[in-house]
């Protein structure tokens, strides 16, 4: 009986292990995402160009890498969201 519950015991903790790391790798890069207001980095300047590029109205948003108001205002009109999930982004970039 002991045996069992040994065995049971170390599968529980490899399965639960096999799932923290899938889920680790699946992550939000260490917070970077979502991106919204007050975000900065690479990952705005890729999608401030992006928004840039699928722009129909003609306004241009500076591609500076800081996530303000003009930023969400294009993001907006161009989504429809306030922020993006990575998943949202990469289909977006």
């Amino acid at each position: 009986m002991k045996q069992k519950i040994a065995i049971v015991s170390i599968v529980f903790i490899v399965i639960a292990v096999f799932v923290a790391v899938i889920l680790w790798k699946n992550s939000d890069d260490n917070g970077t995402f979502p991106l919204k207001q007050g975000s900065q980095g690479e990952e705005v300047r890729k999608l401030q160009a992006a928004l840039n590029k699928k722009n129909t109205s003609g306004i241009t948003i500076s591609e500076d890498g800081i996530f303000g108001p003009k930023t969400e205002s294009l993001l907006v009109a161009v989504t429809g969201k306030t922020s993006l999930t990575k998943r949202e982004y990469k289909k977006l970039i």
